[in-house]
């Protein structure tokens, strides 16, 4: 008990850590409700990240999207279309051993600092953490840039899986937790295994209700 004990509460350091030539699939499914007139939208998208070289210390992400099905209503019902449009072109993306994005490409074209935007997964500070530490980062929630404080819950179980547990609270001022972003994380490679939340985004004025849904997929 006392070894369990010294193990859960030793500094931990959250790296991505997986073998170049690696695949992570995911099942992503993200729903957006707008005031009546504007709509609402269900996507459901399968998500491959391929881990294809090295460049220095990061990592480049090779990623595939295919939209598995979307339904939805109004002018949101148009967000399924983008999805798919999306899933035709050739997306890399540079990140730091900290999952930060460093740089992208489209169709092999670098994307420039402004166009790449931010992740919509978890980030991780540069030095270990105990159990209740915190720290701030950014976060991608429907093409809005929102400040995130992240806490380290420490070790969890998920579906029989040894798993962290980091929990996501929105401070951005723009936007609103409605639920925290719960990111279940894998112990060794630290990619995301299952994550969840959902926040209120002001759109040019509209209020919109953004949730989201990923679980990678075990072969």
């Amino acid at each position: 008990m006392f070894t369990l004990l010294a193990v859960a509460l030793a500094p931990v350091k959250l790296t991505i850590n997986v073998p170049i030539g690696a695949s992570v699939v995911y099942d992503l499914t993200f729903e957006i409700k707008g005031p009546s007139k504007f709509g609402t939208v269900k996507t459901v998208v399968k998500m491959t990240e391929k881990a294809v070289s090295k460049e220095g210390s990061d990592t480049w992400w090779d990623m595939k999207y295919s939209v598995v099905k979307s339904v939805g209503t109004g002018d949101l019902a148009k967000t399924g279309d983008q999805m798919k449009q999306l899933a035709k072109l050739k997306i890399s993306f540079l990140r730091s051993p900290q999952n930060t994005l460093v740089k992208g490409k489209v169709n092999g074209v670098a994307v420039s600092k402004a166009d790449l935007g931010n992740t919509s997964d978890v980030t991780f500070p540069k030095t270990p953490v105990l159990v209740g530490s915190k720290w701030g980062s950014t976060i991608d929630i429907s093409s809005t840039k929102a400040a995130v404080t992240y806490e380290f819950k420490g070790p969890k179980r998920w579906n029989g899986k040894a798993v962290y547990l980091i929990q996501g609270v929105i401070t951005d001022k723009s936007v609103k937790t409605l639920r925290p972003y719960m990111f279940y994380i894998d112990t060794k490679s630290c990619k995301t295994v299952f994550a969840d939340g959902a926040a209120e985004v002001a759109d040019s004025g509209i209020l919109m209700e953004v949730s989201f849904t990923i679980k990678r997929v075990v072969k």
